[in-house]
């Protein structure tokens, strides 16, 4: 029913996590994301949203095409915090980016991660599907 990001890797430029899918525990979904070092809610910040559940849903972005809209009661949808491609912190305004792999300042093959990903989450049930965030960093 959850995805789960763990951040886990605090780099020069960015935070570094792995978000999986698990079901009875067997891992469905797995891959790495890079998202801002800085973290808050205020807007136009390029800041990271803070640890917690989001809801999830498809959004038709007309910068990235199809991809998955965050909010919850403190990150709100018109914030436009998303999950789509790109590799490194300069790529995320605030957003969630997807990899194969870790990179020296952020991930590798966004593409690649981002289309297993986006077709992964068309067989869940959105409605009854959250992305819970977690902070691990050492």
């Amino acid at each position: 029913m959850n995805l789960v990001l763990k951040r886990r890797y605090a780099k020069k430029t960015c935070v570094c996590g792995k978000l999986t899918f698990v079901k009875d525990d067997k891992t469905l979904f797995s891959c790495f994301t890079c998202e801002e070092d800085e973290e808050g809610v205020q807007r136009d910040k390029d800041l990271r949203i803070p640890a917690g559940i989001y809801d999830i849903e498809l959004y038709p972005s007309a910068k990235f095409g199809e991809c998955i809209l965050l909010s919850n009661e403190i990150v709100p949808k018109d914030r436009g915090i998303l999950i789509h491609i790109g590799n490194t912190a300069k790529n995320t305004q605030g957003c969630i980016l997807l990899g194969e792999s870790l990179g020296d300042d952020g991930v590798i093959n966004s593409k690649i991660a981002f289309n297993r990903f986006m077709t992964f989450v068309k067989t869940l049930d959105l409605k009854n599907t959250k992305l819970k965030i977690v902070n691990e960093l050492a």
